[in-house]
C-alpha cells in the first residue's frame, strides 16, 4: 500500500510504502512538498500530485523565497525518477490527479486550469487542456470524457462542463451547489 503524506498544518514531502500483511512501513520516497494524489498508469508507474508549501511574510503575503512550488512525480521502482515543478508558487498546487481509461493520459488541476500529459511526457504541458477555473474535476473511467465542475458562488447552482478527450465541450449541465467531483458507474 501506498500513503500520501499531506502533513496537515505542517508539510510533509513523503509516501510511505506499507505491508499490508504486518502493517508494517517497508520504504519512505520523498516527492514535492505535500502529496494529495497517487494514482499509476499503463506501465505500473506511480504518479503523485504535490501543492507545494506556502510560506507566509509578516503581512500574510506569499513569501516566494521560503515557498515551493506544486510538482507532479513519476514513481519507477519505489524512486522518484521524475519531479516536474509548476510554473509558479500557488495555493492549492498541483491537484486532483486522474488518468485517461487508457492510463496513457495523466490530467491535473493548477490555478483552476486543467492540465493534461502524456504519462511518457518528461516535461509539464504549457497551456491548460481546459479554463474556467474549474473548482473540481473527474475522468469518466469508460469513455474518457473530462467533466469539469464550475461553483460560481455557495450559494447558487453551479454546473459542469462534459469535454471529450481533445477538450471540446459536449454538454454543459446545471446541479448543486459548490460540484467538486463525479462518480460513475
Amino acid at each position: 500500500m501506498y500513503v500520501t503524506n499531506n502533513g496537515g498544518y505542517g508539510y510533509d514531502n513523503t509516501v510511505k510504502i506499507i505491508d499490508s500483511n504486518t502493517d508494517a512501513i517497508t520504504e519512505t520516497i520523498t516527492v514535492g512538498d505535500n502529496p494529495n494524489s497517487i494514482l499509476s498508469d499503463a506501465d505500473g508507474n506511480l504518479w503523485v500530485s504535490s501543492s507545494g508549501a506556502i510560506a507566509y511574510n509578516d503581512d500574510w503575503s506569499v513569501d516566494e523565497a521560503n515557498s515551493t512550488k506544486g510538482a507532479i512525480s513519476k514513481i519507477t521502482s519505489n524512486a522518484e525518477v521524475l519531479r516536474l515543478e509548476m510554473a509558479a508558487v500557488s495555493y492549492g498546487g498541483a491537484g486532483g490527479l486522474s488518468i485517461s481509461p487508457d492510463g496513457k493520459t495523466l490530467y491535473y488541476q493548477f490555478e483552476g486550469n486543467i492540465f493534461s500529459m502524456s504519462t511518457a511526457s518528461t516535461s509539464l504541458p504549457t497551456s491548460a487542456f481546459a479554463s474556467n477555473f474549474y473548482y473540481g474535476f473527474s475522468v469518466d473511467p469508460f469513455s474518457g470524457n473530462v467533466i469539469g465542475t464550475v461553483a460560481p458562488n455557495f450559494s447558487s447552482a453551479g454546473s459542469i462542463e462534459v469535454m471529450d478527450k481533445d477538450g471540446s465541450l459536449i454538454d454543459t449541465f446545471t446541479v448543486g451547489i459548490g460540484p467538486n467531483g463525479c462518480y460513475f458507474k
